[in-house]
C-alpha cells in the first residue's frame, strides 16, 4: 500500500508545481497591450484616395469608415487588406488597438471583385475630403436606448 501512495503523492506534488508555476507566468506583465474589436462589413466602396467601408453597428444600423491607401503602405503601415477566395466567408474589418489608442485595421474582403461585399461608387462622385486628415477610426456605434 504505501508503494502504491508514493507515486500517486509524487504525481500530484508535481501537477501542483506546474499549476503554479502557469498562474505565476501568466498575469499583468504578460498581457498584451494590443486588443482588437471585429465588425461586419456590409460594402466596401473602393474611392481615389482609399476605401470607404459600410459595417454594421447594430442590427438595422451601419456606420461609415473611411481607410486611406496610404495607410496600406510604409514602415508605419496602419492598414492590411486581406483577401480571402471563394467560400463561406463574410467580409469583416478587425480595428486594433495598442495602450488604448488606434493602431491597425484589417480589412477582410474576397478576392473576386464581382462579390456583393464590392461596391461601386457612381461616376463623379467625389470623397477625397472625406479622406483627409484621417489618423484613426473611431467605431460609431448607436447611444444605448434610455431605460424609463
Amino acid at each position: 500500500m504505501k508503494k502504491l501512495l508514493a507515486p500517486v503523492f509524487a504525481v500530484f506534488v508535481i501537477l501542483g508545481v506546474s499549476r503554479l508555476e502557469a498562474q505565476q507566468s501568466w498575469g499583468p506583465a504578460n498581457t498584451s497591450e494590443l486588443y482588437y474589436v471585429t465588425v461586419h462589413v456590409e460594402k466596401v466602396y473602393p474611392a481615389r484616395l482609399g476605401y470607404m467601408v459600410v459595417y454594421r453597428v447594430g442590427v438595422n444600423q451601419v456606420a461609415t469608415a473611411y481607410v486611406p491607401y496610404t495607410w496600406f503602405h510604409g514602415t508605419d503601415k496602419k492598414a492590411a487588406l486581406i483577401q480571402y477566395g471563394d467560400g463561406q466567408h463574410r467580409a469583416s474589418m478587425s480595428i486594433y488597438y495598442k495602450e488604448k489608442a488606434f493602431h491597425l485595421v484589417k480589412l477582410y474582403v474576397p478576392k473576386r471583385p464581382s462579390d456583393l461585399a464590392w461596391g461601386s461608387l457612381l461616376p463623379g462622385t467625389n470623397l477625397d475630403d472625406r479622406f483627409e486628415g484621417v489618423e484613426e477610426i473611431k467605431l460609431g456605434y448607436p447611444a444605448p436606448a434610455s431605460s424609463q
